[in-house]
Order: structure tokens, then sequence, then C-alpha cells
């Protein structure tokens, strides 16, 4: 045991802090080599890469970054992507908004974005980088947004050659009865028959070049020889004159190649055509070569003429190569058949690139109409869902559906529809029907949803093959609210009917009370007078006074058959006495005594019986009818008709009237301008009756009023 403990422990404890300083310093060391390391890599690769701080200040760019954006790092650092010497560009070239940068998008959303190509162009210069990249959200510890690393990479090359790709093509897939429209360039590769205009050249000791249609060279000369400037006037060119003349270089040469000798110089020159499904796009010129018969003497002559040099013209002309006729004619026929090769060679580039772009077009298409069905599909409100005829296992559903249902879209595509239906009983011929017809009309069923509730669905769907098999489209639509709103509805319209009926009956009542007050009453007071003053009339009275009994009991008499006649509109006191039928006949036959029309009464005389205010009802809707048969139908007869059914009673009201609109019949509407027969078809839908109506213009009408039993014992 130490004699000194204290001393141990802060030995201990001394040991113990140097060794965790070597280990700080040792992961300090580490750490430093990792990040040069690392910044190391990053200085290295051929990819920019920029940090950005939240305020949107440069943290760090490497090298490449900087060479890209045409910036030094003393210009980097600390810079602003929304520096307005910056423009980025979309690549249409219109200038992108400073929202839609990818740092701003990053900084607005927290997540990444890839970008394919963007241009970045510096203020007053007309070149444009183009770039291609993304931009990547960097968080702390706590996930709090520290900085933004937007790495890109040069694509300004590949843009150009796929800009000049696509001029190619769009030259290619002109038609071919254009010739104006395509251009030799358009059609091969110029570095490529360059080369091998070259080695052809080189090969056969022959001049050589290419012109287009106009004479307008297209490539480079190949072992061109001065000999034919000493023999041009000043001011025009020789090596051109000779080889570019319009009247070959525009001719097509179809049979064979054109060989002829220059009258001014001697030489030998040849041509061959370059064509595309007979349409003339070039022609390969050859020759600056001489033969054996053309004299150093014919030299002088020509070049004292044109007044050049001749000793010079002399040493030019022993520079040119000597060539046997048979020779360059055979090298002319091998051009002639190059140049066969190479117009097949187009017409082929033609047809492959014509191929491509049709077949281009056609994906294309095919991609937007996807696209257009993916962003129609995606965009519909209601549920869209896809499944297979035989199988039933879903292919494909939209947003609305996964929202509705409550499935992920990889949980839906392993689901079939049977178990989202919760109507079994009727999903396998829905399905059946849809299959052999291509179109269902719409039709209602119950579905289940994920956590289990059942919900009414109005579904429209319709049957299609895809990739030769079945398939059902099913658009959906969650009628809970729809349901429970008819349910209101029908409930408020069942009131409707209900206050309808009530009120009718009330207004009926009211009238049956007020006909009954003035039969017991002033129709009573009125027949007690009347008596009265009929005595009177027989007392000795003075003249003047009989007479004005006499006109008194006239009065009298008047206002009773009035009071009478109201009563009877009010009431019909037979109905309480004999019944339905035998009140209905007395109206019939009342009204065709006081009007020009034939009502007549076909009828039973014994019914099951009712409650007298059912009675007292339909006998109203029949006099309500007749009333309208009387004012508005012009007719000659009309016929009440009074059958027992088993399920009730049957009243038929007919005429042989103008008729009129039964459309509106029933519907607030009648003949009269009232609500006659709105009031009618309420209070019998109420009871559980029905009305209808038979009517066109000109063709008179028939109402059917049926009053069931339970409406009768009521």
């Amino acid at each position: 045991m130490s004699a000194n403990p204290d001393k141990q422990v802060e030995s201990d404890l001394a040991a113990s802090i140097g060794e965790l300083e070597r280990l700080v310093e040792q992961r300090a060391a580490e750490l430093h080599e990792s990040q040069a390391r690392f910044r190391s890599t990053v200085d290295s690769l051929l990819v920019g890469v920029v940090v950005h701080a939240t305020d949107l200040t440069v943290l760090y760019s490497n090298p490449q970054a900087c060479f890209l954006l045409g910036l030094t790092p003393e210009q980097m650092s600390g810079e602003e992507p929304l520096d307005p010497d910056w423009q980025f560009l979309l690549q249409d070239r219109s200038v992108l908004d400073v929202e839609d940068y990818p740092l701003s998008q990053v900084l607005r959303t927290g997540k990444s974005v890839a970008y394919e190509c963007m241009g970045v162009q510096r203020s007053g210069s007309p070149d444009i980088t183009w770039l291609t990249g993304s931009a990547v959200p960097v968080f702390t510890h706590d996930n709090q947004l520290d900085s933004v690393v937007v790495n890109f990479m040069d694509v300004t090359e590949l843009k150009r050659l796929q800009q000049a790709l696509q001029k190619r093509v769009l030259a290619l897939t002109r038609p071919l009865d254009q010739p104006a429209d395509i251009a030799f360039g358009d059609l091969f590769n110029l570095p490529e028959i360059q080369r091998i205009q070259n080695e052809f050249a080189t090969a056969t000791g022959v001049a050589s070049i290419i012109v287009d249609a106009e004479g307008v060279a297209i490539t480079e000369p190949s072992n061109f020889v001065d000999y034919c400037q000493y023999l041009v006037a000043a001011g025009e060119s020789a090596g051109t004159n000779c080889f570019t003349s319009h009247v070959v270089a525009e001719r097509p040469h179809t049979q064979g190649p054109v060989i002829q000798q220059c009258a001014n110089s001697g030489l030998w020159d040849a041509a061959a055509s370059i064509e595309i499904d007979g349409l003339h796009v070039a022609t390969w010129l050859i020759g600056q070569v001489r033969d054996e018969f053309w004299s150093p003497q014919q030299v002088r002559i020509m070049a004292r003429e044109s007044g050049a040099d001749e000793e010079s013209a002399l040493a030019a002309f022993y520079r040119v190569p000597v060539m046997p006729r048979a020779r360059f004619e055979n090298i002319a026929q091998a051009l002639f058949t190059l140049a066969r090769q190479l117009s097949t060679g187009a017409y082929q580039n033609v047809q492959q690139a014509r191929f491509i772009e049709d077949r281009k077009r056609a994906e294309q298409a095919l991609q937007e109409s996807e696209e257009k069905y993916r962003k129609l599909f995606e965009s519909e409100s209601d549920a869209i869902v896809i499944f297979d005829g035989e199988t039933r296992r879903y292919v494909d559903v939209n947003a609305a559906a996964i929202r509705l249902y409550g499935y992920s879209r990889e949980e839906f595509l392993q689901l079939t529809h049977d178990e989202i239906v919760a109507d079994e009983s009727g999903a396998d011929g829905m399905i059946a029907t849809l299959l052999a017809a291509p179109v269902a009309s719409p039709f209602a069923s119950r579905h289940r949803k994920k956590n289990g509730t059942i919900f009414p669905a109005e579904i429209t769907a319709f049957s299609f093959s895809l990739r030769r098999r079945s398939v059902v489209c099913g658009v959906i639509r969650d009628n809970t609210e729809r349901v429970a709103y008819e349910a209101e509805r029908e409930k408020n319209r069942a009131e409707l009917r209900k206050l309808a009926s009530e009120l009718s009956l009330a207004e009926q009542c009211e009238r049956e009370r007020i006909g009954r007050e003035l039969h017991d009453g002033i129709s009573q007071l009125l027949s007690s007078s009347l008596l009265r003053l009929n005595v009177l009339k027989e007392l000795p009275l003075p003249s003047d006074a009989i007479d004005s009994i006499y006109t008194v009991c006239g009065i009298v008499e008047q206002a009773l058959v009035d009071t009478r006649t109201l009563t009877f509109e009010l009431s019909c006191p037979m109905l309480n006495e004999l019944g339905l039928a035998a009140a209905l006949e007395e109206l019939c036959s009342g009204m065709r005594r006081e009007y020009s029309i034939d009502f007549e009464f076909i009828g039973a005389t014994a019914l099951l019986p009712m409650s007298m205010d059912r009675e007292i009802t339909l006998y109203r809707f029949t006099r309500e009818l007749l009333v309208n048969v009387m004012k508005h139908a012009r007719a000659k007869w009309a016929r009440v008709q009074l059958e027992q059914m088993p399920q009730g009673v049957r009243i038929c009201v007919k005429d042989d009237g103008v008729g009129f609109d039964a459309g509106k019949a029933g519907k607030g509407f009648s003949p009269s301008g009232g609500f006659g027969l709105f009031n009618i078809r309420e209070y019998v839908r109420h009871a559980g009756g029905n009305l209808q109506i038979v009517s066109t213009p000109e063709g008179g009408t028939e109402v059917v009023l049926s009053v069931p039993m339970e409406m009768m014992c009521d």
C-alpha cells in the first residue's frame, strides 16, 4: 500500500491527461490529413464543386469550378450566385428566374435538386457554358441546414454535338424533291470525306476537290498544282476556275465520268456527280495532269497570250504530273464508282435517318401521350383504378385512389379488386358485363377502405386491351356526402309532401266547415225569411207594401240560390248522405246542366268503406280536375270513371280538349295558373298513391288517380 495515496492519484491523473492529449493530437493530425486528402481529391476533380453558406456566400470552390465559371479563386471567395453579373439560362436561352435557381430551391425546400442542362453566362460575354449537375443540402447533427454543395460538369461540347446531330437528322429527313434543302455536309462526315479525298489523290497522283451543285468548294483541294495561275489573267483564280467550272459542277453524270482536256492549259480533268435518289448534291472533280503530247512550245504561246512570264509558266508546267490518257481514264472510272458508292451511302443515310426520325417521332408521340395520360390520371379528383380482368390484381391507381382508400401505391398493387369491394355478390357479374361490353352505365356499390370503413361508391367503368390482356378501368367517387344529402333531401321532400297534404286537408276541412255553416245557418235563415215573406204576401196590405214584399222575396230567393251554390261548391251534402260515387255522379250532372260540356259519370256504386276526410279529399280532387276542364280544355265532353280496384280506388278523368304539356304538370304548374295538380300529386304521393297525366297539345287529357287501401283505411 502506498505511503502517499494523493500523490499516486495525481501521478495517475497526469498520465491519463498526457495520454488523452496524445490521442487528441493524433486524431487532429489524422483529421487534418483526411481533410487534406479530401481537398486534394476535390481539387483534382473534373467536376466543379462549390459550397454555399445559407446566406448564399461561397465557402469553397475547387479549381474546376473557377475554370468553368471564368473566375479566379479570389473572385469566387465570398461571391454570391445572385450577382447580376451572372446569368443562368434555360435550354431555350431564356433567363432563369432567381427563385428557380437550384441553390434557391434547396434553400427553400431542403431537398436535393438535379438539373440536366443549364447555361451560365457572364455579363457582356457572348459565350455560354452549358452545365449539368445537382445541388445537395448538408445538415448539422440537429438537422439544421448548414450549407449547400453545388456540383456541375461542362456539357457545352456535348450540347454542340447534339445540336449538330439534330441539324443533320433534320436535313436528312427533308423531302428529296427539295435539293436546295439538302447540304452535302449534312449527309456525310466532312473530316472523313476529306481524308478519303486526300488518300485518293495521293494514291492516284491527281488533284482532287469536291464542290456543291453550284460549284462552291466543299472540301479543301488535294494535290493542286500552280501551273494554271500563270495562264489566267490577273484577278482570277486559276485553281478555282479550272476545277469548279459551273458547266461541269452543275451537271449530273449518271452514265459515267466526264473527262475533258482544258483548251487553255492542256491539262486533263474529270468529274463524277454525287446524287441522292436522282438529286444532284455534289460533284467530285479530279485532274491537273498532262499527257506526253502537250508541248512546251504550246505552253510558251499560252503564257505569252495571257501576259504571264514564259519561264515561270514553263517551270510550273514541268511540275505537273505526266499521266497517259488511258490511266487517267481508269482513275476517272474508279472515281465514278466511288462517287456512286457515296451516292448509295447518302441515300441509305437518308432512309436510315428517316426511319430513325419516324421512330423517334413515334416514340416521342407515345411518350407525350403517356405523359398526358399520367398528368390527367394523377390530376383527376376522382379515384381511378385499373385492374386485370382475369386476375383482378391492380395494375395502376392514381393519387386520388390512394387518398380515398388509405393504401400506398405499393400496397394497392398487391391487392385484387375483390379485396376493396364490400358487395361481393355483385362484383362478379359487373366485371363480366364490363369485359363483354366496353362501357357500362354508372352504378352504385359499396367499397371498403384500409381502415375497414365501408362507404357508398358511384362507379363509372370501362374495359380495354392492355398488352393483349383485358383490363378494367374504374372511376370511383365517394358518395357518402351525396347519399346523406339525398337522404336529407328526401326527408325534406317527405316533410314538404306531408305539409302540403296537411294544408290541403286543412283547407278542405275548413271549406267543409264553412259549407256546413252556410247550409245550417245562413241557408236556414234565408229559407225561414222567405217563408215568412210568403206569408206576408197573403195579408191585406197596401199595394205598395205588397210590391215591396215581392221585391224582397226575389232578393231572398236569389240569395238562397247563391248560398246553396256556394255551399255546394264548398261542400257536398250528398257526399255526407250517400257517399263518394253518388256525389261524383251528382257533380257531373250539375256541371252538365250549368255548362255546355257533356260531363258523364261511370262508376261503381258500392265501394269499400273509407273515412269521410278521404272521401272529401277525393271529391275535391275530382272537382278540381273538372273545373280545369271547364275553364281551360275547351272540351266537348268529359268523363269521370270510378273503379274499385283490388289495391284501392281508381278515378280517371278524361276529356277531348286541347290538352297541355304534361311534362310541366305536377311541378308547380297547372293549366289554371294555380297549384291544383301540384297539391293533388303531393297529397296522393304522401299517402302512397299515384297520379298519372297523359296529355298532348290538341290531343286531349287523361288524369288517373290511384288511391291505395292504406289511404282508404287511414
